[in-house]
């Protein structure tokens, strides 16, 4: 396994204590630089290769598509970098982002990166996944208080579409102390995951 930036880092073991995917400290720990045309127009999705992409976005609708671009009606984000080409060409997309409405619109009013490749959608509520057609569908809650019928029930509350819900929803393990302890070393000052 191959760990890549758009940038055109390849085969990079990321600095410690700096979760920032596209800071210069990781040119160092990389195998090959290049840049973004190289490792987005050839080595992503190339021959040989099979990508499993990460991705996270501003909105993401039932389908998957994914807005990190420009809220309509709203203000302009930052633009595809390279998540479009990511996303295109990947076998396999996860996106992460936390479930709200505004999160989640029915359709994005404007797709930086198509749906098609995305197979599941994991949030702070729940794991959504293309089960049987197109759509994300609810398919686990994590363990926590209340039943599983009340967290299923938030998840939806908080999804802006009429969230389809599995038919056999399961619970997602809670991490481990020592999932934690690595997770807090890579962020160590918080940046993206809240203490709780």
């Amino acid at each position: 396994m191959q760990l890549t930036a758009e940038i055109g880092l390849w085969g990079y073991d990321p600095t410690p204590a700096d979760p920032f995917v596209l800071n210069h400290r990781n040119f160092p720990r990389s195998t090959m630089l290049d840049d973004a045309g190289l490792v987005l127009g050839t080595l992503v999705g190339g021959p040989g290769t099979t990508t499993i992409a990460c991705l996270g976005g501003a909105q993401v609708d039932r389908f998957g598509n994914i807005n990190s671009t420009l809220v309509p009606e709203g203000p302009f984000l930052v633009g595809s970098g390279g998540g479009n080409d990511v996303a295109s060409v990947a076998a396999e997309a996860v996106v992460v982002a936390t479930l709200t409405r505004d999160r989640t619109p029915p359709e994005c009013g404007y797709i930086t990166s198509p749906g098609r490749n995305v197979r599941a959608l994991v949030t702070d509520l729940g794991t959504l996944e293309k089960v049987d057609g197109d759509e994300l569908a609810l398919t686990a809650v994590p363990r926590g208080e209340g039943t599983v019928s009340e967290r299923v029930d938030a998840a939806r509350a908080a999804c802006g579409w009429d969230l389809r819900v599995a038919e056999d929803v399961r619970e997602l393990d809670a991490p481990t102390a020592d999932e934690i302890a690595a997770l807090r070393r890579w962020d160590p000052r918080g940046w993206f995951l809240r203490a709780r």
